[in-house]
């Protein structure tokens, strides 16, 4: 490896990694000296670490000159709109995403959503599931989590059910997100529902790690337990709505 193609390489591993501000100023600095990397990657790579670093209008600088912005790009200035609480300005790059044509994944919807779960209303969330349903990943882990999450904290824990009913073999990060849906909105799970969420296939063995918890909620002390999987996750009983 000659010496051009040694500190390409360096480069990129920088820009894979996280730097504070005055660091990843440097490196942009040597990025536009050296030209030794593709300016699409470059940039995108840019705007994540002055992301990271709550540098928005750098940020913002990086993704208007990107040529061609990837899935990566959009999803990396959302998520600094998001870490600055700028939830509004992250709800309209999502729209804007949509006009482009750039199709959302799942990191995107996660992001959003979480943004949406900050603001007043629950209009946002609400459209953003629409979004997410039309665009194939209505049952995606990753982006119902999100969904259940955004709207326990709306206070609606009914669709949070919903979400997760629609799944049809919810993992691990759903039935936390799911159960911590019902501790956030006060509710109380019973020592019989607790138990049902034990009950497996009889045709198959697996070895489980409980956590139990107890959450405050106004007079009320709520008990749920959130579940480890040690092996991997068998088909559980859907019992959290009866």
């Amino acid at each position: 490896m000659d010496g051009i193609s040694l500190l390409a390489h360096q480069i990129q591993g920088f820009l894979s990694s996280h730097l504070p501000l005055s660091k990843t100023k440097q490196l942009h600095a040597l990025i536009i000296t050296s030209s030794l990397l593709d300016p699409s990657f470059a940039l995108t790579k840019l705007l994540r670490l002055y992301g990271l670093n709550g540098a928005l209008t750098c940020a913002r600088s990086m993704f208007e000159e990107i040529p061609e912005r990837s899935v990566y790009a959009w999803n990396a200035m959302i998520r600094a709109n998001a870490r600055r609480s700028d939830f509004d300005g992250a709800f309209s790059l999502f729209l804007q995403m949509l006009r482009t044509g750039a199709g959302p994944d799942s990191h995107t919807f996660a992001c959003i959503l979480r943004a949406c779960a900050e603001m007043p209303h629950g209009r946002r969330a609400a459209s953003t599931h629409g979004k997410l349903i039309s665009c194939g990943l209505g049952t995606d882990p990753l982006a119902c989590s999100s969904l259940i999450t955004a709207y326990a904290k709306l206070g609606s824990v009914d669709l949070a059910g919903r979400v997760f009913r629609a799944v049809q073999e919810p993992d691990l990060v759903l039935w936390n997100s799911m159960l911590s849906a019902y501790a956030h909105c006060g509710y109380c799970l019973t020592r019989q529902r607790r138990n049902q969420i034990c009950l497996v296939h009889h045709q198959f063995r697996y070895e489980w790690s409980f956590i139990y918890t107890k959450a405050a909620c106004g007079m009320k002390t709520l008990n749920f337990c959130v579940l480890h999987i040690v092996a991997c996750l068998p088909n559980l009983f859907c019992i959290l709505e009866t």
